[in-house]
């Protein structure tokens, strides 16, 4: 009795599951290859544009780590 709860209860969340599953797997093959499918469908490339430049005027201790400087960063722009 119990190993028929168990099996029906992994063959409907199975069923579930997969869709999401192969659309999660999807996704993450195009982001990966965005170079291929681009190419292979026409898209262009991809352009920034720059929103602001700001110029730091602080200074940073040597030998600071990269999340010093960070804190740093984020602490003289109020966030």
């Amino acid at each position: 009795m119990f190993s028929k709860i168990i099996r029906r209860t992994h063959m409907y969340l199975a069923l579930f599951l997969t869709p999401w599953m192969m659309i999660y797997a999807f996704s993450t093959i195009v982001m990966n290859h965005s170079e291929y499918f681009r190419k292979r469908y026409g898209g262009g490339t991809v352009s920034y544009v720059k929103e602001s430049e700001q110029t730091y005027e602080g200074t940073f201790i040597s030998g600071a780590g990269p999340r010093v400087i960070a804190r740093q960063i984020l602490g003289s722009l109020s966030m």
